[in-house]
Formats: C-alpha cells, sequence, structure tokens
C-alpha cells in the first residue's frame, strides 16, 4: 500500500519566484490525497447495541476486488469517536471503489485457538488458523472455546464506497455473528432441599463452522482428523453458588457463552426410554443438602452408582479448575419440551432453571435409576426467553 504525502507550496516572494523559474523549466506538481482514511459507527449500531460504544480499537482490511489494498490495520477510536490508523492511510490513486471488511477481537485473537494443545498429537492434520482475508473472500475457520473463558464476542462489518465519500469518514454498521447464551438458576423457599451449584455445561453443541464476514453467513465444516464436530461447553457461577428464590447466574465466572449459530437437537430424559438417542442437554454439576445434611452424592452410592454420577477430571487443567466438580453429582437437565431449538446470530437466549420441584434426572446408563428423577418430582420445565444483547461490556483483549 502506498502512502501518499501533501506536498505543501510555501509562500514565496515574487524574487524567489523568479529565481527558480531562471533555474528550471519543470513543473511544480501538488499532490492532494484529500483526508487520511477513518471510520465510524453508523446510528444503527449506536442504537441497537449498548456494547457499541465501548469498542476502543476495531480492526479493517481493504481490498479492491482483485487486489489487497491494505492488510488488516488497527483503528483506534479518539476522543471524538472516530476510528484511525496509528500511521495515517490515503486513498490510493486509480482506485475507483474499495471494500473494507471490520472486525472485532484482534487477528492474534482470532488466530488463537484455546483447544490446539488439546487436539494435538490426537489430530495432527488439523490446522489452528482461523482468519483468512482475500479480496473477495474473507472468512473466520471457527472452533469453539470449550472453556467459556477462551470465548469472545465477534463483531463484523462490511462497506464498499468510493474515494468522495470516504472523505467525511466511512460508517460501519456492526452486527454479531455468534449467539450467546446465558443459565440462570432459581429454588423457592418451599423447597425441601438445597441445590448448591459449582458448574455446568451444555452438550452436545456444534463446534466448528467457516464464516463467511462478506456475507454473514455461516456453514459448518468438519476439520480433517476429525471424526466428532460437537462438544459440550464449559462454564461456572463466579463462585459455588447456593440457589434461592432470587435468580442466580450460572455463567458469571466467564461471562455468556458465544455458540455458533445453529439448531440444537434437544435430548428428553425422563421419557421412559433409557435406550434413546439423545440430543443437547444441560449437566449441572452440584451437591443437594436437605435439613443441612449432604445427600446428593450419597456416600452410600456403589461404585458403580459413583462412577455414573459423578464427573471425573479430563486432561485440561484449566477446564478442571474452572468445574470445580470434584465430589460433586451430575444432574442431567431438558432444555425444552421442544425437539429443537434455533440459536440466531445476534440473539441472546437465557435459560432459567426452576430447582423448585427437581433437580433433573440420572443417565439413561445409570446402572439403579436409568433415565429416574434424582429426586420423587421431576424438575420443572427450563424458561427459555430471547432478550436484548445487553453484555455489559466487551473483553478487550490484544
Amino acid at each position: 500500500m502506498k502512502h501518499f504525502k501533501s506536498l505543501l507550496l510555501p509562500a514565496m516572494t515574487a524574487a524567489a519566484c523568479a529565481v527558480i523559474s531562471s533555474c528550471t523549466q519543470e513543473e511544480i506538481v501538488t499532490s492532494n490525497p484529500g483526508r487520511p482514511i477513518e471510520f465510524h459507527l453508523d446510528v444503527q449500531s449506536r442504537g441497537s447495541d449498548k456494547t457499541i460504544a465501548n469498542l476502543d480499537t476495531i480492526w479493517v482490511y481493504a481490498d479492491d476486488g482483485a487486489e489487497t489494498v491494505f492488510e488488516a490495520t488497527p483503528f483506534i477510536k479518539d476522543q471524538y469517536g472516530n476510528f484511525k490508523s496509528e500511521e495515517k492511510i490515503y486513498w490510493p490513486d486509480g482506485k475507483e471503489n474499495i471494500n473494507f471488511t471490520a472486525f472485532w477481537p484482534s487477528p492474534e485473537r482470532l488466530n488463537s485457538d484455546p483447544n490446539a494443545a488439546d487436539c494435538q498429537p490426537k489430530h495432527p492434520a488439523y490446522k489452528h488458523v482461523l482468519l483468512d482475508l482475500q479480496p473477495g473472500y474473507c472468512t473466520i475457520k471457527n472452533e469453539m472455546g470449550k472453556n467459556t473463558a477462551h470465548q469472545f464476542d465477534l463483531i463484523t462489518a462490511t462497506t464498499t464506497t468510493n474515494r468522495a465519500n470516504a472523505n467525511n469518514g466511512i460508517s460501519l454498521s456492526f452486527s454479531h455473528a455468534y449467539a450467546q447464551l446465558e443459565f440462570r438458576a432459581k429454588c423457592d423457599d418451599s423447597a425441601e432441599h438445597t441445590v448448591v451449584v459449582h458448574s455446568m455445561n451444555i452438550s452436545p453443541v456444534n463446534a466448528f463452522s467457516i464464516y463467511s464476514i462478506t456475507d454473514k453467513k455461516w456453514q459448518a465444516f468438519k476439520p480433517e482428523g476429525k471424526s466428532d464436530t460437537s462438544y459440550g461447553v464449559y462454564t461456572a457461577p463466579t463462585q459455588v453458588t447456593t440457589i434461592t428464590k432470587e435468580v442466580k447466574s450460572l455463567t458469571s465466572k466467564t461471562g455468556p457463552m458465544f455458540v455458533i449459530p445453529q439448531t440444537l437437537k434437544l435430548a428428553h430424559y425422563g421419557n421412559g426410554n433409557p435406550t434413546s438417542s439423545g440430543g443437547a442437554f444441560i449437566k449441572v454439576f452440584a451437591k443437594v443438602y436437605k435439613d443441612g445434611e449432604q445427600i446428593i452424592p450419597d456416600p452410600n452410592w456403589t461404585d458403580e452408582e459413583k462412577e455414573s454420577r459423578i464427573p471425573k477430571n479430563v486432561s485440561r487443567d484449566d477446564l478442571n479448575s474452572l468445574m470445580n466438580w470434584t465430589e460433586c453429582a451430575i444432574l442431567r437437565i431438558n432444555i425444552s419440551e421442544e425437539e429443537t431449538i434455533d440459536l440466531l446470530p445476534g440473539h441472546k437466549y437465557i435459560f432459567t432453571i426452576d430447582f423448585t420441584n427437581g433437580i433433573g434426572y440420572w443417565a439413561k446408563q445409570d446402572p439403579t435409576n436409568p433415565d429416574m428423577p434424582v429426586l420423587p418430582n421431576p424438575i420443572s420445565m427450563v424458561d427459555v426467553t430471547i432478550a436484548d444483547w445487553d453484555s455489559s461490556d466487551y473483553d478487550i483483549m490484544p
């Protein structure tokens, strides 16, 4: 990318002009590149998403459809809300229209993969490179972080404009690429039991997809060397949490989940068919008390029951630390009575679990009570609502 700098013609005396005329017949050329390229957020972005205002840096890639004009470059917000590059970039000569592809977070973050160490050496053929910026082809190959602490909101914007329109700043309208999930829980005072939650996950969730920034579309893919494209996503409350009548978040330790938009097939525990194949469901890792005494996990369980009902540590220390699930029970909870649920980009889904009348189900393979409620009463149905996207802030990282 060439940068064009203005050559200012200083005020000259008539005598000085005469000297120059006598010394050379070459014309003095004045280059006028106009204003440096800069960006601002349009009214739609500001009005529809509170979190957009928290952005302090965006990254922009530019091309003319045939070749790259400039590579992904950080543009930093100034005191007036305009995004400017550290080194001024001017509109290049000979370019009519330029395509601008903007995104957050940074290329470094997008090209990182917290699952890479876990994947190697089991799947050495799979390449953990995510961001691909080419003329007319800007995509992000996504592998979701199993630990929600590694997840991030992904926002993108694209626009095509000409030099004249760019002189007043280029307007960008950002949108969210992921669906956002938040899990909450409550338990009324009428309950005879007390649930203490350590952590939770939702499983299985499709974890691999390619996002076209240009088209704002997702396309599932199967990575080379991998046989399974779905897995569980793990999260936890800020601290071990006793569930009360006041609704409490189960995702506050890491913030909400950001998942690839998809249609989840849903499992249905308690349907009386322990051998049926299941879809997605919630696992809550918890301890349960009655009259001050722990009743779940029960020390009188057989070894087979403990094997089925108590989680084991996994190969990743970051997940074991997040989950803090030692000596907890696995409570399996249906998401909905529906067969499927659509998770759409830019939508926030709030799942509120009511533990008042029950706490979930045992596994379909449980040795004693397969597919049966953990307590005599089945759990109340999870309440699913769609809310405005209202995360408190962006996780600003390099």
